[in-house]
């Protein structure tokens, strides 16, 4: 399951902009410093920033070693797309996905023009079908299940991710003895 050269990384935090740049320079300096075949992530998120979700998922799809995701806990909104960056995806026994569309967060008392409104409808749209796309091409879930899924805004259990192909299988974390451990505890 693990080859001996495997880093492992637990990351238990929201996708915003600064976390996922740390969380980039952290893996660089891994891969350079180890040069590990395999990267294992101890995962657990309540999502975030769509932008920030979809550059660490694209970052992750193309360092060169093995990506490894583990859901150890919740895997929520823009996290999913970053936890279908693994090549080998898990699950622990009370782990859970959570599915939405995308919401736009306005300052208070912030106004807007019609065009601006526009402008954020249609950064929206764009960014659900980034995530549909993502969702789409790395699991069974067809694009029509995925937007009702977004419609609904659900949380999904493993028989789902099972047989949906979000995950591999359901098992327990181990981390061998000897074996690089990095816990992520960014500000």
């Amino acid at each position: 399951m693990h080859n001996k050269d495997t880093v492992f990384i637990t990351y238990n935090d929201a996708i915003n902009d600064e976390k996922v740049k740390n969380l980039i320079a952290l893996v660089s300096g891994v891969l350079a410093e180890h040069n590990p075949s395999q990267i294992y992530f101890l995962f657990s998120s309540s999502g975030g920033s769509v932008n920030a979700g979809i550059t660490l998922y694209n970052f992750l799809r193309g360092i060169p070693a093995e990506v490894v995701f583990h859901n150890i806990g919740t895997v929520d909104s823009i996290a999913t797309c970053i936890f279908l960056a693994g090549a080998k995806r898990y699950a622990s026994a009370s782990a859970h996905f959570l599915f939405h569309g995308v919401n736009w967060n306005f300052g208070n008392g912030q106004s807007c023009t019609r065009k601006q409104l526009q402008e954020f409808i249609s950064a929206i749209q764009q960014h659900e079908t980034d995530i549909a796309g993502i969702i789409t091409s790395r699991t069974s879930i067809s694009q029509d299940e995925v937007l009702s899924i977004f419609d609904q805004g659900t949380s999904k259990g493993l028989d789902f991710a099972l047989e949906k192909g979000v995950i591999n299988k359901v098992c327990e974390v181990v981390i061998p003895s000897g074996y690089r451990h990095i816990a992520c505890n960014f500000a």
